[in-house]
């Protein structure tokens, strides 16, 4: 295929746009045809072609995410009908190697190999195929596949609709734009490395962790808080530090936030900045878009969310102190993030033509990292201590998301969403904390856990189809309603 006729005869033919992002990431993700045909490069050249039609961003990623299930899902059908015959087909017999690298990840990561080797280039196309050669069940593969299908498509889909809607945009980027956006990418990969450096040190086998042990038995009141605080799950007493410190230091940085938002001058000037930056991401066409992702914040859905997570626990094994947890939990992050917003008073960018209540911190904010957070810590739980890093890395885009998208859609300041993620966090490790003696046993083995994340995932997507129309009007159109 010759990439740029195939483009040149697209650019000619929009109507076309939404069709080839989907065939073309259907032919990215099947197993034979992603190895000839240079599914990226396409991809990226379709989706700029969107961008500059001004196609809507959720009409492009929703094409991603079909295409790449339906792909996934041939690769995986031929694996569980081929098995080991799949070695002698065309061309897989000329990359022995492939497969065999692709059966070892396969053995490595089990399940979550489908996610993770969306994302490595050469495996990223047989990994379904070896799924299905080593019987892995359908309903289990089709939750991993949803998983990295949504998360794939706006990493491959987004950068080269970003590009042409900069190429259509007659708007000029203000000066400094990308210095800022650069800062921005570099403090929050910071952050991870921070929280990835305290998570492997603060382990049991860790030289922190037990250093900090050591010297804490020193003080009585300390020894027997941690006697009081240690889950015996595995025979011996695992203390909560890492979920502490993580407690600690965002109580910490939410505070010096709270300082700089009430007190703070330099603060409101990048605050103001960024509000208005972000009217360029208004006027290009990703509102509609955003009007959807914010919906994982919606009290509602939270409400429906946390409710969910509750049965979960119930049914699954009885575990009726987490699911009380998870009760008083969420129920904690209502009545806090209420009386703050009330404590603070700061007023909303809109002014409050679509919310009354105060801005800081974002409800909506702390409620998708509390949901999302509580989800992930209790698949990590059952994972290896080496593998819970990319749960967590997994789960963080959903929260980032939400927030991100209160800002865009003009109902927030960036800094009440920091302090969302911030408070939300604290809360999150605060639960961990509190329910370390209680835990006794395993809450979701196996794939318990993300049959729930499943659960509420397509929860979500029936409360977002349900008040489609609605949020769009309250966030098109400002209606104003009580918070």
């Amino acid at each position: 295929m010759d990439g740029q006729v195939f483009l040149d005869w697209l650019n000619a033919h929009p109507d076309w746009i939404t069709f080839a992002v989907a065939f073309l990431s259907l032919v990215e993700s099947l197993a034979i045809a992603g190895m000839i045909v240079p599914g990226v490069v396409l991809l990226f050249g379709a989706a700029g072609l969107a961008g500059s039609a001004g196609i809507p961003v959720w009409e492009i990623l929703v094409a991603g995410v079909v295409g790449a299930l339906l792909g996934d899902g041939i690769s995986f059908a031929l694996g569980r009908i081929f098995h080991e015959r799949i070695r002698t087909l065309w061309p897989l017999n000329r990359y022995p190697n492939l497969l065999d690298q692709g059966e070892r990840f396969f053995h490595q990561h089990g399940g979550k190999s489908i996610v993770l080797g969306r994302f490595v280039g050469p495996l990223r196309a047989i990994m379904p195929l070896v799924a299905g050669m080593f019987g892995m069940p359908a309903g289990r593969f089709l939750l991993f596949n949803f998983i990295s299908a949504l998360g794939w498509a706006p990493v491959y889909l987004l950068p080269g609709y970003g590009v042409g809607l900069s190429v259509s945009d007659e708007r000029t980027v203000p000066p400094g734009f990308y210095p800022t956006l650069i800062s921005l990418v570099l403090l929050l990969g910071a952050l991870a490395g921070l929280f990835s450096l305290l998570h492997w040190h603060v382990r049991p086998e860790g030289r922190f962790y037990n250093w900090l042990v050591r010297h804490a038995r020193q003080w009585a009141v300390v020894r027997l808080w941690m006697r009081r605080m240690a889950s015996y799950r595995h025979g011996y007493p695992e203390y909560p530090l890492p979920s502490l410190l993580l407690a600690l230091s965002s109580l910490v940085a939410f505070a010096l936030l709270a300082l700089l938002v009430v007190h703070g001058h330099r603060i409101w000037i990048l605050n103001q900045w960024i509000a208005g930056e972000v009217t360029v991401l208004q006027a290009l066409g990703v509102r509609s878009a955003m009007a959807v992702i914010t919906t994982l914040g919606d009290p509602a859905f939270l409400y429906l969310g946390f409710m969910a997570i509750v049965a979960g626990l119930w049914v699954t094994g009885r575990h009726w102190q987490a699911a009380v947890g998870v009760m008083l939990t969420g129920l904690m992050t209502h009545l806090s993030t209420s009386a703050m917003k009330q404590a603070f008073g700061i007023v909303r960018p809109d002014g409050g033509a679509v919310f009354h209540s105060g801005a800081f911190p974002s409800g909506h904010a702390v409620g998708a990292t509390v949901l999302t957070g509580l989800l992930a810590t209790f698949i990590a739980r059952e994972r290896p201590r080496r593998e819970r890093w990319r749960i967590y890395l997994m789960a963080a885009p959903f929260p980032l998301l939400v927030g991100i998208s209160r800002v865009v859609l003009g109902v927030h300041w960036m800094t009440d969403v920091a302090g969302g993620w911030l408070w939300g966090l604290f809360l999150v490790a605060t639960f961990r904390v509190l329910f370390s003696p209680l835990d006794r046993r395993p809450v979701w083995p196996g794939t318990q856990g993300y049959r729930m994340v499943l659960a509420v995932a397509v929860l979500w997507l029936a409360y977002a189809v349900l008040r489609l129309p609605d949020t769009l009007h309250l966030y098109g159109a400002g209606i104003t309603l009580p918070s």
